[in-house]
């Protein structure tokens, strides 16, 4: 049978486009270099060497690898390049050399594609492989390609290395697709069906498609659709069902169904594109999951009918129209969809059914199915993008609905002033009923003249699509535009140095000297120039930039123009190496101000890290407002090889001398701190392929860290480094340890034979016996064995499994601590806990228990650009969320050792604002120091070598980086105020209940992050406490508790919830009260406690703690994006105020008393219209204190 019917086109002018250039850089090496362009690495130890050899007055590539093959252990040559996702390519190579074995292309991002080189010889021969460049193997916008040795290659030479396009045909034919191809074909006319079927089976009229049929495991599927919504059906035949509940569900038994409302096949993810999942609970009944909004499907919003039995489930689905935002089933567009079953029959054996890539490994909707809702609104869609570096036009046509015999396409493309041009692109014949049509195209658009345009596509004269792209010469506008800029900032910086002939402001200085490097160096690099794929670098690098840097340059002349006014540049403060001293968990130190005056003071850090860019620009970063940098090394750096004398005998100490002493030494002389990471998951690759029994996935950590072996290893590492470090003359240039990176402990699992054993042995520590267990949790076990086969099961064992899990990442990082303070008891220490997402169980990382080793909160925190919304981000939320978990656990202040402000791989314009409060707003919420990721200096050479994660980074965006340093100096002015703000003991705080995170995870993080959420307009600073704090009756100044979702609480917390009460304290309900203990056991006298509506929460904390004057807003969109909170300084008050929405707020301070802001020195009116992110910090004097 004929899989797909093509059609011949008529075709005037279409799909005439030569095949496009070579996609490589320097793939012929005659720029020589590192080679230029391309990066070598080895891994796991591997001996290997890679040069760019001139032979015949010609350059090529030389590679010899001269180790066996072993496990992870290889030599990696990588480019990066710019391909188009879903597009056809050639690779070709020159290849000749000495017979090798063992190497490989590897082609994406995943390592799927993978083809063996052929044989070596010693003549010189020409290769060629085709491949199709998947959406999702790109990372970002770039497609990796490496060739990998791996065993014996003596001598492998390369030449003439060339990625092509493969050039589509002058004559193309449109695939005309039925129903039952459609999973293959990628369109499908969606059946309008009457009613919903109430038997639960496939109804008439549908097409129904089966991706999977083996012995035992099935699963069928069916669409449709009617006014009410989308009807989904499904047929899984399973011997085994393990469905797992909530965000979780795609681990067990399971349907995801991923659907792009706006049908635009993007190939990357969107916020509007929705995820769901479904499953057949142990009740029978459909369990439902959204993971745009991390909850269950509400009940109003799907119905759904559901037969089961032993062999599996059917089950028919209507997704309610108001579900989707973007899709009125009332008359519905085209939008795509994919869809995933999973399998799992036990243990860790889980299989993934697919169709098409985009859910599982990676989010997309490139290879999605279009769906034309039959009788919708339109019947042909495009789907297009403009190529501005090989300058054509170039998608995928769709149709559905074709009457009569013939379908024209047409283009029409119309200029931004004059007349439209009108192509007659194909006319397809004979178009067989019932069918859908696609279309791949790529128009040439060179010839157009140069300006905007729009292009429209028809199809049987009906609009399919419209995009808008410019045409334009790469870098001519950018080169006049960066040209502009040097000549503005010449005027300003001798103005300024007219009004300021002996010393500029610090601020002032500070922009200066970061505008004058990058100005000029950016626009040498666009005179530099030379490929298109090089000049387009540099011309979206200059569209990246510029409006940051219009900010800047405004923020000078605005500020000389103060000054010219009379105004007094303020006094900065500056750290000057020197010891630094830790007084009540802040840093104090000896700081010199902008006018000659010393002073111990607190001290606040800011910098950056965390590869050796920053070694590198260490003495550069006083002058920009950076006083800390984070570097790393670990233990296979200290150990690369196995001891003759024993396996950690012989350590070797080159990377610490020849990389990490300097840097101290760097530091020390240039005012800067060192925040050293001790990385312990950088594991030598020797121990683990000598000891395979260590392997587990941690996320960084690669192996078990209760292993006997992995304690050996740390201890020989610890011991050998940090005497090292000690005894270096330079050690007071360190600000701290850390002690792991981003720790989690998700590879203890129930699976985990390790985990298993170290949970027993938990278990008897912790009970003595099973029926001590069983005492306590009220069960009826008769061994340990039992238990542990009842972890997923049994509440009560799967709350006792978290706790050892916590117990025990707690216990292995205290170690840690201990065998440094044992070495050196002086130096502080801290972890790079995630703090943004530990609540989530699995992690295994608690705030309290890491505080308890800590010098210093460690953590690792984001507070990205919102583009899409115009309030309070939730990364804003979750950032103030983890501090005050990290602060209410322990009174340390925060080193936020991986600050994420910047989205990886962003390439828009960031708001300079944006930066500054991002900074400002973590010194006001108790952090001390701020290292930002990540300072990499990324030309266009380095870009096709590096990550696109780091194209967008902060050292190539020169107004960030001066909003970043004039955030730290104007910080340390304040710092006395904001560490104030810090040191408040609250009235009021929130009940953080592990207990309940873990019996009902995302319900409980869900009402805890709004009830936090709803605190942060009402002026008032609101602690968490925690359950352990309860147990241990540590109240602290708090007088009111809310509750959250907290429908399970531990026992001991209870008690001390009753002595709270019995003191004089006051619960209030935001969610469920606590019904259930810690093991899931109903609680004998459940506590009753009146409930608080969120709507009432601002009165409710005014009542407990009165504010002494009141913030009206007067343009209609009440306290919806600011950020507001008060605390008491002697008897003024210190308030903090930030409007974090798009537009300026007209806001007004009433109460008898004076204001005063802090940051411009200057009385302030207290009525005033408040600009988005630019921080107030203002002191209030009530009238009649002096």
């Amino acid at each position: 049978m004929q899989f797909l019917r093509p059609i011949l086109l008529l075709c005037a002018g279409f799909l005439l486009f030569p095949a496009a250039g070579n996609d490589v850089f320097n793939g012929s090496f005659e720029r020589s270099g590192r080679p230029d362009g391309w990066e070598w690495s080895t891994f796991g130890g591997g001996d290997a060497a890679c040069a760019v050899i001139r032979s015949g007055g010609n350059r090529h590539l030389r590679i010899a690898y001269r180790s066996l093959q072993q496990p992870n252990r290889y030599g990696q040559l990588l480019q990066n390049v710019p391909l188009t996702p879903g597009r056809i390519y050639r690779l070709s190579w020159k290849m000749w050399g000495k017979p090798a074995r063992n190497i490989c292309w590897t082609l994406g991002k995943h390592w799927k594609l993978r083809p063996a080189l052929p044989s070596v010889t010693p003549e010189a021969a020409r290769h060629t492989l085709r491949f199709r460049a998947e959406p999702d193997e790109f990372d970002g916008k770039l497609y990796p390609v490496r060739l990998i040795c791996e065993n014996l290659t003596p001598e492998l030479n390369l030449d003439d290395i060339e990625i092509t396009e493969e050039e589509l045909p002058a004559e193309s034919a449109v695939t005309f697709v039925p129903p039952e191809k459609a999973l293959s074909g990628k369109v499908f006319r969606l059946p309008r069906l009457d009613g919903f079927p109430r038997d639960g089976g496939f109804p008439g009229g549908v097409t129904v498609w089966t991706p999977a049929d083996d012995a035992d495991f099935s699963a069928s599927f069916a669409l449709g659709w009617n006014q009410d919504g989308l009807l989904l059906f499904f047929r899984v035949r399973d011997d085994v069902l393990r469905p797992v509940p909530g965000s979780a569900m795609y681990l067990g038994d399971s349907v995801q169904l991923r659907i792009d409302q706006d049908g635009e096949l993007a190939p990357q993810a969107r916020p509007s594109d929705l995820e769901l999942g479904f499953q057949i609970d142990a009740a029978g009944k459909l369990a439902t999951w959204n993971w745009n909004t991390n909850m269950p499907i509400p009940e109003t919003l799907v119905e759904s009918v559901v037969t089961s039995g032993e062999n599996g489930f059917s089950a028919a689905v209507l997704l309610k129209d108001a579900l989707f935002d973007r899709i009125d089933f009332r008359r519905p567009k085209p939008f795509s969809f994919n869809l995933i079953f999973n399998d799992r029959d036990g243990g860790d054996d889980r299989r993934v059914i697919s169709f098409a890539r985009g859910i599982h490994d990676s989010k997309s909707s490139a290879d999605n199915v279009l769906l034309f809702p039959e009788g919708g609104a339109e019947t042909a869609r495009v789907c297009a993008r403009y190529d501005d570096l090989r300058e054509h036009l170039a998608g995928i046509f769709y149709t559905a609905g074709a009457t009569g015999d013939t379908a024209d396409f047409v283009l029409r493309l119309t200029p931004e002033h004059g007349s439209p041009r009108t192509i007659p692109l194909c006319r397809a014949t004979r178009v067989p009923p019932g069918t859908a049509g696609r279309l791949p195209f790529r128009r040439s658009v060179s010839e157009l003249p140069e300006g905007r345009w729009t292009a429209e596509f028809l199809w049987n004269g009906r609009p399919a699509g419209k995009l808008a792209f410019e045409r334009r010469a790469l870098l001519v506008r950018q080169r006049k535009i960066w040209e502009e800029f040097r000549s503005r900032l010449s005027r300003i910086d001798a103005a300024y140095r007219r009004q300021f002939p002996e010393r500029l402001p610090a601020a002032a200085a500070l922009s200066l000297r970061v505008l004058n490097s990058d100005i000029p160096r950016l626009l040498s690099q666009m005179e530099a120039a030379e490929s298109p794929a090089e000049r387009r670098f540099y011309d979206r690098r200059g569209e990246m930039t510029a409006p940051e840097v219009v900010e800047a340059l405004d923020e000078l002349e605005r500020e000389l123009a103060e000054y010219r006014a009379g105004r007094t540049p303020p006094e900065y403060w500056f750290f000057r190496s020197g010891p630094v001293l830790l007084r009540g968990g802040f840093p104090y130190a000896e700081l010199e101000s902008s006018r000659g005056r010393r002073q111990l003071r607190p001290v606040l850090f800011a910098g950056y890290g965390h590869f050796t860019d920053v070694i590198r620009d260490l003495p550069e970063f006083s002058g920009i407002g950076a006083n800390l940098i984070q570097i790393e090394i670990g233990p296979s750096s200290i150990f690369p090889k196995e001891g003759k004398n024993g396996e950690f005998s012989e350590p070797d100490f080159s990377d610490l001398e020849n990389r990490i002493l300097p840097a101290l030494r760097s530091a020390a002389e240039h005012n800067v701190k060192v925040c050293l990471l001790l990385s312990p998951h950088y594991h030598p690759a020797w121990l683990l392929d000598k000891y395979p029994d260590m392997r587990a996935d941690s996320d960084f950590l690669k192996y078990e860290i209760t292993h006997p072996k992995a304690e050996e290893m740390l201890d020989a590492y610890l011991a050998a480094l940090i005497p090292k470090l000690k005894a270096s003359p330079w050690s007071a240039a360190l600000h701290s340890l850390v002690l792991s990176n981003e720790p989690v402990y998700i590879g203890c699992t129930p699976y985990n034979p390790q985990s298993l054993k170290d949970f027993r042995h938990y278990l008897k520590q912790k009970y003595g016996t099973p029926s001590g267990f069983n005492a306590t949790a009220q069960r009826d076990y008769p061994d340990f064995d039992a238990m542990t086969g009842q972890i997923e099961t049994d509440p009560a064992l799967r709350s006792e499994f978290e706790r050892f899990r916590r117990d025990t990442f707690a216990a292995w990082h205290r170690r840690l601590a201990e065998r440094v303070r044992r070495i050196w008891p002086e130096i502080p220490l801290h972890a790079k806990m995630m703090i943004f997402s530990s609540l989530y169980v699995p992690q295994a990382t608690d705030a309290g228990m890491f505080a308890a080793f800590s010098d210093y909160n460690g953590n690792d925190n984001y507070r990205m650009y919102d583009f899409d919304n115009a309030g309070l981000a939730p990364h804003h939320i979750s950032s103030e969320l983890g501090s005050e978990l990290q602060l209410s656990a322990r009174k340390l202040s925060i080193c936020n050792s991986e600050n994420h402000i910047i989205a990886d791989g962003e390439t828009r314009p960031v708001p300079n604002g944006h930066i500054y409060t991002a900074m400002f707003e973590q010194y006001a919420t108790g952090t001390s120091a701020l290292i930002t990721w990540v300072w990499t200096d990324i030309d266009y050479l380095k870009s096709l070598s590096s990550s696109p994660m780091f194209c967008g980074n902060i050292r190539n965006r020169p107004g960030n980086i001066i909003a970043h340093g004039r955030a730290m100096l104007d910080a340390n002015r304040v710092a006395r105020e904001l560490v104030r703000f810090s040191r408040y003991e609250p009235e009021t705080a929130i009940l953080h209940a592990p207990s309940s995170l873990l019996h009902a995870p995302e319900r409980c993080k869900n009402s805890l992050d709004a009830l936090y959420a709803a605190t942060l307009p009402t002026g008032h600073r609101v602690r968490f406490l925690s359950e352990e704090q309860l147990g241990r009756r540590e109240f602290g100044a708090v007088r009111l508790l809310l509750l959250p979702e907290s429908e399970y609480l531990d026992r001991k917390a209870l008690a001390g919830l009753n002595e709270f009460v019995r003191r004089g304290g006051r619960v209030m309900v935001c969610g469920k009260a606590p019904r259930y203990d810690e093991f899931g056991n109903p609680l004998p006298e459940p506590p009753d406690f009146p409930k608080l509506p969120l709507s009432r929460l601002g009165a409710e904390l005014d009542a407990t703690t009165p504010l002494p004057f009141r913030l009206a807003v007067h343009d209609g969109a009440g306290g919806e994006g600011l950020y507001l909170r008060c605390v008491p300084d002697g008897d003024a008050y210190l308030i903090n105020l930030v409007n974090y929405g798009k537009n300026a707020r007209k806001l007004n301070f009433s109460g008898p008393g004076t204001f005063r802001d802090l940051l411009r020195e200057e009385t302030f009116e207290p009525e005033f219209e408040l600009p988005p992110q630019k921080p107030l910090l203002l002191r209030f004097l009530p009238a009649g204190k002096p």
